[in-house]
């Protein structure tokens, strides 16, 4: 383990210092997140955070590290960047919290249980090499390729990630058309109860088709994206699926329409999308990868979500987010055969000056899972009340400090301390992007 560090030392020293040199200068970008909280009844927890929002209902800290660096350029005005990006978690419980899974303590509560890292995004992408195509760019590596995120709740919108290639920004009538090939393997659980048998992997790739900045009136603007999911099984996947002792992978489409229309400093952004077989879930479930843990082989779902920034005065800016989603058909495999969910969040701040603002969040959700003749309901709502020091009125621009309190309700459920159905916590959190 020290070894590992040292090396770890020696690599981010190095990076530094090739930083500092104008001849290797490499771009330094990131994301951190990270603070302390409590509540008035043992540690935080968080409750339903891609429903009722994570403004003031994190637990965790999260980091992004990416050096990026242009690797060639000559006079032909052809060039290769490379890319990299560590990505990871952290427990925010106390000061040494191994990277990893430390399985050294029984304790879950020990800060060193699980606080894994990965190596998301390594990728070339040249410019310049297609000379009928100017604007055009081919990559080539593993990417996070153009997610959309819905930020209030914290969860990818569209999200494709994994090793690919692919040619972005093909000048096509109006807008820009981009194409991707990524893989992105599926994990087929096991359907029967069988010491025998167990989940496998099977290969799946994604084909993603973009469409974007298409002219729809005034200075609204659409993008189309269509994402297919191919998945290629070896002969012992296909006999276990056709003898019932996995889950079946399905050929699964996903198709996504986003409208985005500018306001006086601010936007609205409207995303409308179906999905089916193994995509289906995800629409109820805030996933993105193909899921073969059920039945999906006649599943289908929706999803509506208006989200965006405006000011309501000289003095007052607000975000907001509104989601609406439905899937059925969705086997036996997730405890409920069909399931909808309607979750909404609204943030007005006071701007004192630039760097100062006050902030409240509410947010309620509503959700239904209905098995053959039984349906469940849950609800919950959350208040948060905050101060914010920031570097500008936007609530999308970072750095941010927050000073906060927040109030969970449960309506249908105990998943606080003690099996209680409410928390009222405290908190100072900060969020930096660069």
């Amino acid at each position: 383990m020290l070894l590992k560090q040292n090396k770890l030392i020696k690599c981010i020293s190095l990076a530094l210092v090739l930083g500092s040199s104008s001849s290797y200068a490499v771009d330094f970008h990131g994301y951190v997140r990270g603070g302390v909280f409590t509540s008035t009844n043992g540690e935080m927890k968080s409750y339903r955070l891609n429903n009722l929002g994570r403004f003031g209902n994190e637990v965790d800290g999260y980091y992004d590290i990416a050096l990026q660096h242009q690797i060639f350029s000559d006079e032909t005005e052809r060039r290769f960047d490379i890319r990299v990006d560590a990505e990871g978690n952290m427990d925010m419980r106390n000061n040494w919290e191994s990277v990893g899974v430390d399985s050294s303590s029984d304790d879950e509560s020990l800060s060193s249980t699980n606080n894994p890292m990965a190596i998301t995004q390594y990728f070339l992408e040249g410019y310049g090499y297609i000379p009928s195509l100017p604007d055009a760019s081919i990559w080539v590596g593993k990417r996070s390729y153009k997610s959309r995120e819905l930020q209030m709740f914290d969860y990818k919108l569209i999200g494709v990630f994994g090793p690919g290639a692919g040619i972005d920004h093909v000048n096509v009538g109006p807008g820009n058309l981009s194409l991707a090939w990524i893989r992105n393997d599926s994990y087929a659980d096991v359907k029967v109860s069988d010491s025998e048998a167990s989940n496998t992997l099977n290969n799946t790739n994604i084909l993603d088709i973009r469409y974007a900045n298409l002219p729809l009136f005034n200075d609204v603007k659409g993008e189309v994206l269509i994402d297919y999911a191919l998945v290629n099984k070896n002969d012992a996947q296909k006999y276990n699926e056709d003898n019932g002792i996995n889950y079946k992978s399905e050929n699964s489409l996903q198709t996504s329409f986003i409208i985005t229309a500018p306001l006086d400093n601010g936007f609205n952004e409207t995303v409308i999308q179906y999905a089916d077989h193994g995509f289906a879930p995800n629409m109820v479930n805030h996933g993105y990868y193909l899921q073969a843990n059920s039945d999906f082989s006649s599943a289908k779902g929706f999803r509506v979500a208006n989200y965006g920034e405006e000011y309501l005065s000289d003095n007052i800016i607000a975000n907001h987010a509104i989601a609406y989603a439905y899937a059925d058909n969705l086997g036996d495999g997730l405890g409920y055969d069909k399931a909808q969910e309607l979750s909404v969040a609204f943030r007005p701040e006071y701007i004192w000056n630039k760097y100062s603002k006050s902030a409240i969040e509410v947010s309620w959700f509503g959700r239904e899972e209905t098995s053959g003749s039984t349906t469940e309901e849950y609800q919950g709502h959350k208040v948060t009340l905050a101060q914010v020091l920031s570097v500008g009125e936007s609530q999308f621009l970072r750095p941010e400090i927050r000073i906060y309190s927040t109030y969970l309700k449960a309506n249908d459920e105990t998943p606080f301390a003690d099996n209680k159905d409410s928390q009222l916590s405290f908190g100072i959190q900060m969020e930096a992007w660069w």
